[in-house]
């Protein structure tokens, strides 16, 4: 959203990231939660990816590197902490939203319920640049 321009001069917008949990109890739908209460599946919000064509060196530096975060993320509380200073929630959400509503590996039921949405969603408007 341009900084130009207020919530009332655009009919809805959508918002990600520190803008989304910054405005999270203005009125709004988590796009997640909506999609669960009318399919009742998962909702895949972003994948780590990398081309297939990087090396394999750097693949496993990547994958180390998800790995050492992970781990820290389990046994830091200053991570949360931090986090509960840049946003108006408490430690205790934050610790909950990134430790059991986040999920950092793709099981086959996620991996599912992302092609039961892609054999469904229309057709984009426009050509992705990663192919459909």
């Amino acid at each position: 959203m341009p900084e130009s321009r207020g919530l009332t001069d655009y009919e809805g917008f959508l918002t990600i990231g520190d803008i989304a949990l910054n405005k999270r109890y203005e009125p709004s739908f988590d796009l997640g939660s909506e999609y669960n209460t009318i399919t009742e599946r998962s909702f895949v919000y972003a994948l780590w990816c990398f081309p297939s064509t990087t090396n394999e060196s750097k693949r496993q530096a990547l994958n180390a590197l998800l790995r050492l975060a992970l781990e820290r993320s389990d046994s830091d509380s200053e991570i949360f902490t931090t986090a509960a200073e840049k946003y108006p929630y408490p430690v205790e959400f934050i610790q909950f939203y990134l430790q059991e509503l986040i999920v950092y590996e793709l099981n086959d039921d996620l991996i599912h319920d992302m092609n039961v949405f892609f054999e469904n969603a229309p057709e984009p408007p426009v050509e992705l640049p990663f192919g459909s």
